[in-house]
């Protein structure tokens, strides 16, 4: 599913109101149907100690998308973090549009829904039907939260449930409370992070890998050409 990052010792911040001075950036994406803790979720994360003792955060609204800056140290290596948390309909019918502006350019996404509410659930299953379509890729960060997770009394949707949804989709599930579980909402962003980690790093090898061939077919190439030219200068 991921891998981490093998570096430390980054430089943490030149100025340290500009979260976008991190030599690593991470754009997520919190998407779910309204009132599924989708704002507690990023305030928990945004505002606990991270393994330094020490965070940053900026946050500022939009219409229906809210916004959130912070860093984190994740496997001994620091990033910035924004978060975008984009509220939508549990009936599903403007799911891909607004999930579409921020899609093209998020690096991962945090999908959730609430097990008190069987529709939020059901929309989540639609969102990642959009994610999919927009991206056109696979191999896209995610993680699949069940929120709430203190409320058993008026849960709708089984722990089973939110397992075969994260089997069939192909990603990690976590079921949390952003009330009583501060380390499992650390985990889930932290599992983002290196998810996104991962595919840059397949990224820039299969770059470097092109780069090599292309050299190769470029140097046959130029050989070819000298050999041609030297069989036109001694015919």
């Amino acid at each position: 599913m991921w891998c981490g990052s093998g570096r430390t010792g980054r430089e943490r911040l030149r100025s340290d109101s500009e979260c976008s001075t991190y030599d690593e950036e991470c754009k997520i994406v919190v998407v779910g149907s309204s009132s599924v803790g989708k704002t507690a979720l990023c305030h928990t994360f945004v505002t606990s100690d991270g393994e330094d003792g020490t965070k940053h955060l900026q946050k500022s609204s939009k219409g229906r998308r809210a916004e959130f800056d912070t860093w984190e140290t994740v496997d001994g290596e620091t990033c910035c973090m924004r978060l975008f948390e984009l509220r939508m309909s549990a009936q599903g019918d403007d799911d891909e549009q607004i999930v579409r502006s921020l899609t093209q350019s998020a690096d991962g996404f945090i999908l959730v829904y609430s097990i008190t509410d069987k529709r939020s659930f059901d929309a989540a299953s639609r969102v990642h039907e959009a994610i999919h379509k927009i991206r056109n890729n696979s191999d896209t960060p995610l993680v699949l939260v069940g929120n709430k997770g203190d409320a058993f009394t008026e849960r709708e949707v089984l722990v089973s449930d939110g397992r075969d949804m994260a089997f069939d989709i192909g990603t990690a599930f976590y079921e949390t409370s952003t009330r009583m579980d501060l380390e499992k909402v650390r985990s889930i962003f932290h599992d983002v992070i290196r998810q996104v980690r991962c595919v840059r790093s397949r990224s820039r090898c299969q770059e470097q890998a092109c780069n090599k061939v292309r050299g190769f077919i470029h140097r046959l190439s130029l050989r070819s050409k000298r050999k041609s030219l030297k069989r036109q200068s001694t015919g």
